[in-house]
């Protein structure tokens, strides 16, 4: 197993398991470390990557990333990471979509956290962590490494009304002030279009913020309404400064070779938005009582290929989302890898 770290000084770790290890089974082995050096100039990983606007890129991501801060007695049904925020950044990673909710009356719930589940009013939700120190954990990656361009993505807010001002608070607090030491990304709603990748790296408004909500006021430039897109709703309009934002995502059963992540792709993707997400997962009980990473191990093979029919009537794919991201496909190239090729492939 080869595990990469982020760049630019970039650590590939070479460790012989020849074992399939799920959720917190372990087993201890000897690594052999080698780094490769990036040069200073690079924009997520590359010089050229640069010249490419946001919009043009494509960046590896992770589905509920919030639920690898805590673990829980209900990680088999509810848990999508064994990794926190900063280790998801370590591996790659780039674009974090999280569910969120205000509560103190949940299970592990203490204020604004990420969560996961269905009907809170039934107790059938779980808080993974709080959404401060997610905040805190990127700002300070970020500043480690100020080459990089992150997207945070709001796409289920419990108790929207009062969850949505919490949140919006949070934001503003640690990337929305004049001293925060990483900033949003204003270009879309005070320009229109998007900035190149080197601008949004030289201005340090490196951080892309999309929340699915009505409730986004458009006076605050750093925060962008997302209208989703989706195959049962695919002519949705939004007010002006929000993004159509296509999620190929839809709950079908999956297989032991998730086939459904495919197929959804290439029904999905023909609809028409700003920005396209590709989703390569399942959700418990699609798969029997299969826990979510084993389903991650028979889904995460196949992103490649969603990407790939996804391409067929896109001209590019923003982000990519998956579970477990460190589980890896059985081909020897992994899913960031293959996104970093992809970007490169842009370039000629």
């Amino acid at each position: 197993m080869t595990l990469s770290g982020s760049y630019p000084s970039s650590s590939i770790y070479t460790c012989l398991i020849d074992k399939k290890l799920d959720d917190e089974e372990y087993f201890s082995t000897c690594c052999e470390k080698a780094v490769q050096d990036l040069p200073k100039n690079h924009c997520n990983g590359h010089p050229s990557f640069c010249d490419l606007t946001y919009d043009k890129f494509t960046f590896p991501g992770a589905h509920n990333a919030g639920t690898g801060q805590h673990s829980s007695i209900t990680d088999c049904a509810l848990r999508n990471h064994d990794l926190n925020i900063r280790e998801q950044l370590d591996f790659g990673l780039r674009f974090f979509d999280f569910d969120v909710i205000y509560s103190h009356n949940l299970a592990n719930c203490d204020g604004l956290e990420s969560g996961h589940g269905k009907v809170p009013d039934l107790g059938l939700y779980v808080c993974f962590g709080s959404v401060r120190e997610i905040f805190r954990q990127v700002s300070e990656w970020m500043v480690e490494h100020p080459r990089e361009v992150v997207t945070l993505y709001f796409g289920e807010l419990q108790y929207e009304t009062e969850t949505y001002g919490y949140l919006q608070s949070e934001i503003l607090n640690q990337f929305g002030m004049e001293d925060s030491l990483v900033k949003l990304n204003t270009r879309h709603k005070t320009q229109g279009g998007w900035p190149t990748l080197g601008e949004a790296i030289e201005t340090n408004q490196r951080i892309f913020v999309f929340i699915r909500s009505e409730l986004v006021p458009p006076n605050i430039p750093g925060i962008i309404q997302e209208v989703q897109v989706t195959i049962s709703k695919p002519n949705l309009d939004g007010p002006s400064g929000s993004v159509k934002i296509l999620s190929t995502f839809n709950s079908r059963s999956i297989d032991d070779n998730c086939h459904a992540v495919i197929d959804n792709n290439k029904e999905a993707c023909p609809a028409q938005s700003e920005l396209t997400k590709v989703a390569v997962f399942g959700t418990f009980l699609n798969s029997g009582l299969d826990c979510i990473w084993e389903i991650a191990r028979k889904c995460n093979p196949r992103a490649m290929e969603a990407i790939q029919a996804c391409l067929e009537f896109k001209t590019n794919v923003n982000f990519v989302q998956v579970d477990f991201p460190n589980y890896p496909a059985l081909s020897s190239v992994q899913l960031i890898d293959y996104i970093h090729e992809l970007n490169l492939a842009k370039l000629t």
